[in-house]
């Protein structure tokens, strides 16, 4: 980050109280970070995570809409189109699901040994570890105004490198924020860790371009990695 937007800047003093307004500043700067590329969307994701923690429920609170668009002044159609998006993205994450386990099989009949307690160390100087890297490409839908058949039409991109979100048992496990909000209009229903990564960290709340999604494209890769020193 610049040096003009660096959260090291918030008092380290024990007795400094920093205060929900002073947090969701260092929310935006995170995020101003990462849309510049200074920091990985991967990192911001965790920060803001983090200092979400700190927050609590009391203070945390969704972002409004960059298009100016709360949810309540989308249509019963459009509504149904972000339902759909979810449903879409949880098929998405099945693949990733099934490809993982495929992949990290073959690894292990290799005589792999890492995995996701972490690297396996050796020894100290000598050790193996392995990762999933998965990038999603959310496009734009073949009737939107804006698409172009000479362009990729990329709404957006959501990527991380872990085997975090894609979790194993997705019928009983729900991202859905908007759930303990009475009548919310996306309330009703279980969000998968795709939809809700796109939601509320990547478009953040950002309706509109969500709309304009029509595709998905998928890159899975199982990172094998080997490490020594002397």
């Amino acid at each position: 980050m610049t040096q003009h937007e660096n959260p090291g800047e918030l008092s380290c003093e024990p007795s400094a109280q920093l205060d929900a307004a002073r947090l969701h500043e260092v929310v935006d700067m995170v995020w101003r970070a990462a849309e510049t590329r200074e920091v990985s969307r991967l990192f911001a994701r965790r920060a803001v995570d983090a200092i979400e923690l700190v927050l609590g429920d009391a203070d945390r609170r969704p972002r409004p809409a960059r298009s100016g668009r709360s949810i309540g002044e989308l249509r019963a159609d459009e509504i149904e189109r972000l339902r759909l998006l979810n449903r879409k993205l949880a098929e998405a994450e099945a693949w990733i699901r099934q490809r993982r386990d495929r992949c990290l099989a073959d690894y292990y009949r290799a005589g792999g040994v890492g995995g996701r307690r972490g690297k396996h160390c050796f020894s100290d100087t000598l050790w193996e570890d392995v990762e999933l890297e998965v990038d999603v490409t959310c496009v734009l839908r073949d009737d939107h105004p804006d698409f172009d058949e000479e362009d990729d039409n990329i709404v957006c991109e959501l990527d991380w490198s872990s085997f975090d979100g894609i979790v194993d048992d997705p019928v009983n496990h729900d991202w859905n924020v908007f759930q303990f909000e009475p009548g919310h209009p996306l309330g009703g229903e279980r969000h998968c860790w795709l939809f809700h990564d796109l939601v509320e960290h990547v478009l953040r709340f950002d309706w509109d371009p969500m709309l304009g999604i029509g595709g998905i494209w998928l890159d899975v890769r199982l990172i094998q990695q080997w490490g020594m020193s002397w």
